[in-house]
């Protein structure tokens, strides 16, 4: 066994010993019964072996790996590592050459089988890869016909001889036993008209009985204990194919979701506006980082020289695809508003986009909070409207920051908005923080909440800063906060801050 062994492993036991010897070894070798069979060394004359590692086949060592000039517990773990692949190569050479033994009276068949393998390689599709495997088994084995059963489904070459409802029900019969079964009409078994023989073997893939082999009026007989063992294996390797195909598929389907979600992030991200408009008055800057690939949140910004700037920033229920679409629809029906309403007022805005989008909404089952707001550039006004929305916060120049409360319900909640238009004097220095309630609502490793407290302190200490500077701020305080833990929900933010007009 030794000489053969060696032969086989020559190339690997190389590759070895240089590794070995650029380790630092002085020597590798390999030997049997007190008897060098080959040896690679860095230097002469040859030393005694300082780490020794038997190569066990069934508990009887058969070879022994030797190092000298190395003795450390580390490479004996690895001069022992290398054993054991060694010998479970040994083995599985040994498995395949008693197989091989075994099979000799099927050799072509044998064959066919490496074919089979070999033609279903390349076809990717389930679909492709069972008309693939019943072609090329009808070529294997001496039938008039064969089929695959998989999800329900049959696959016949080159006929079908038996109705599909028909072998179902047999393959029905393989699932409850768990084995093949081998039916002819010789022996007294009851078989469908024209039919003489049938053999349903049983393919498992990922571990279960999925699928069936079905092979019909078969020429020859097939209950010799090597034919069936050769079915087996005919079985197995259709089963690789098949799990290889169908994860092929999944893998496919995820690209392609996995694409889609790419590019409606995308779409999403390109919604939200680049960068904030140019007002007189005002020092703005506007972040959004969703908690998945596309979120529920949004925010905008509605310029039109004939109309007064409208600001708003949005938190559909829920994340994720639904809550993005929706968010897409709100989106939508502000900006139409906004442009196009005779008198766009904060509070006629939300109460139309209330109006649209009720009955979507209650057939969904979802709602989307949403703020907005309007700034007179000529009396350094704020006029906004609030639709269920927090945290939206105020932090008047050297005052302290406090919460403006929402004054009706969020969008989709009630049929009609009861939402009214408020004002605020907002001048130098004055800020305001529209978030979404991921800001507030962030948690850390223990589930401590940041919280509304911690935001209004952290506005107030920020005061100094420009709009864009503690935007950043805020959002490197919650991460912070949260210590690595996952986002939970879309973060949204939009901070103004007033500033001296230009003249």
């Amino acid at each position: 066994m030794c000489i053969p062994f060696l032969h086989s492993q020559h190339a690997r036991l190389a590759t070895l010993a240089e590794q070995w010897l650029e380790a630092g070894a002085h020597t590798f070798s390999v030997w049997h019964n007190h008897q060098m069979l080959a040896c690679w060394s860095a230097q002469a004359p040859l030393e005694p072996a300082t780490l020794i590692a038997p190569i066990r086949i069934d508990g009887q060592v058969v070879a022994t790996l030797q190092v000298g000039g190395l003795n450390s517990t580390h490479s004996q773990q690895r001069l022992e590592g290398d054993a054991t692949l060694i010998a479970h190569i040994l083995k599985l050479e040994q498995e395949v050459q008693q197989l091989s033994t075994e099979l000799t009276n099927v050799q072509d068949q044998m064959v066919a089988l490496c074919d089979l393998a070999q033609s279903t390689h390349s076809h990717l599709g389930v679909k492709t890869t069972l008309q693939t495997l019943t072609h090329e088994i009808a070529r294997l084995v001496p039938t008039e016909s064969v089929a695959i059963i998989f999800e329900s489904q049959v696959t016949y070459h080159p006929e079908t001889l038996i109705e599909p409802t028909v072998l179902l029900d047999y393959f029905r019969l393989v699932i409850a036993t768990g084995r093949e079964l081998i039916w002819q009409i010789e022996d007294g078994m009851s078989l469908p008209a024209g039919i003489h023989s049938l053999s349903l073997i049983p393919i498992l893939v990922q571990g279960e009985i999925k699928a069936g082999l079905a092979l019909i009026n078969q020429r020859n007989a097939w209950k010799e204990h090597g034919k069936v063992k050769l079915l087996r294996a005919i079985a197995k390797q259709a089963g690789i194919q098949i799990e290889h195909a169908r994860m092929y598929q999944d893998m496919l389907t995820q690209t392609r979701l996995q694409a889609e979600m790419d590019l409606a992030r995308k779409v999403q991200l390109q919604l939200l506006p680049q960068t904030p408009p140019k007002i007189d008055g005002l020092d703005i800057a506007a972040t959004a980082q969703p908690a998945s690939l596309i979120g529920g949140d949004f925010y905008d910004f509605i310029v039109r020289l004939d109309r007064p700037t409208t600001f708003t920033v949005g938190d559909v229920a829920g994340k994720g695809m639904p809550a993005a679409l929706i968010m897409g629809m709100l989106h939508s029906i502000i900006q139409r508003a906004a442009r196009f309403m005779p008198s766009p007022t904060p509070a006629a805005i939300v109460q139309r986009a209330n109006e649209d989008l009720y009955d979507d909404f209650t057939q969904l089952g979802t709602f989307a909070t949403t703020f907005i707001g309007q700034y007179d550039t000529q009396i350094g006004m704020l006029h906004y409207a609030n639709a269920g929305h927090a945290p939206v916060i105020f932090c008047p120049a050297g005052g302290k920051a406090r919460l403006i409360n929402a004054d009706g319900p969020p969008i989709g909640v009630m049929p009609a908005s009861s939402c009214i238009d408020h004002q605020l004097t907002f001048g130098p220095e004055d800020i305001l923080v529209v978030a979404t309630d991921g800001f507030s609502e962030a948690m850390n490793d223990t589930e401590e909440i940041f919280g509304n407290d911690r935001l209004l302190r952290l506005i107030e200490d920020s005061a100094g800063l420009s709009a864009p500077e503690i935007a950043d701020h805020l959002s490197q305080t919650i991460a912070e906060f949260a210590m690595g833990r996952a986002q939970c929900d879309d973060q949204t933010l939009m901070v103004l801050k007033g500033v001296r007009h230009d003249h």
